[in-house]
């Protein structure tokens, strides 16, 4: 009888190897990514800029709206004698907004007001960012690299997770504690970093020769919440396992 228990086992046991491994294998290879892309790649060329990749990196940039100035803007550089010589070179077709200045003691900036160039077209919904530095670099940095710290510390959570599958002790109460903590953390730390990426967003825009002519946009995704909170749900659904297995081994 026991060895019949046994052999029933080993197809059910290799079947939760196998399904643990091939877990495991995605899990690793979403931490690769996310290291690669997101903690490796916010130090790259388009952000930090203290490490080269050797991917291509996208340029700089910040999604935008219109702003209060912008009519004022298009007017100034209507009426700029430069602008009007420049569109009729191109043969009368498109307004640049964010003229360039080269000084060799300031470098390229602004024409109009000194201040760092940008890029923007009336129908792009990013704004173009030319070698930001300091703070800028910082601020485009900092949301790609909190977005890669709280990544990783949820894979990590969802590897402690399913390697308890193979031990067939699912329903702990550290597996409680680990779904728990994946749920608030996706919708705590997801919000958090939505609205901190916009504050940092608006202070690059602020920053920049677009001040007052374009703003940042503000998007807020409820995915996190959503996310959050089907696995502050599956928290619960571990519980109720816990105590349950508890009463059956009290009862025995």
């Amino acid at each position: 009888m026991v060895r019949e228990q046994i052999e029933e086992s080993r197809p059910v046991r290799r079947s939760a190897w196998i399904s643990v491994t091939a877990l495991h294998g995605l899990l690793l290879a979403a931490t690769v990514w996310v290291l690669a892309f997101n903690l490796w790649g916010s130090l790259g060329p388009s952000y930090a800029d203290v490490v080269r990749v050797p991917w291509n990196s996208p340029v700089a940039s910040v999604q935008v709206v219109p702003g209060p100035g912008l009519g004022d803007r298009v007017a100034a550089v209507q009426a700029d004698p430069a602008q009007q010589a420049d569109q009729e070179r191109h043969g009368g077709t498109g307004l640049n907004l964010f003229p360039w200045s080269d000084d060799s003691a300031t470098g390229t900036t602004d024409a109009f007001t000194g201040r760092p160039p940008v890029e923007w077209g009336f129908a792009d919904p990013r704004m173009t960012l030319w070698g930001p530095r300091g703070i800028d670099q910082a601020s485009l940095a900092a949301p790609v690299f909190a977005w890669g710290v709280l990544a990783l510390v949820v894979l990590w959570l969802l590897w402690r997770l399913v390697g308890s599958v193979a031990t067939d002790d699912v329903f702990t109460r550290a597996n409680v504690r680990r779904v728990a903590l994946i749920g608030v953390l996706v919708a705590a730390g997801g919000s958090v970093l939505q609205l901190g990426e916009f504050w940092l967003d608006a202070g690059i825009v602020a920053r920049s020769a677009a001040n007052g002519i374009l703003q940042a946009t503000f998007s807020f995704s409820l995915m996190p919440l959503w996310v959050g909170f089907v696995f502050l749900t599956l928290a619960e659904v571990f519980r109720q396992g816990v105590l349950l297995r508890d009463d059956v081994a009290g009862l025995v």
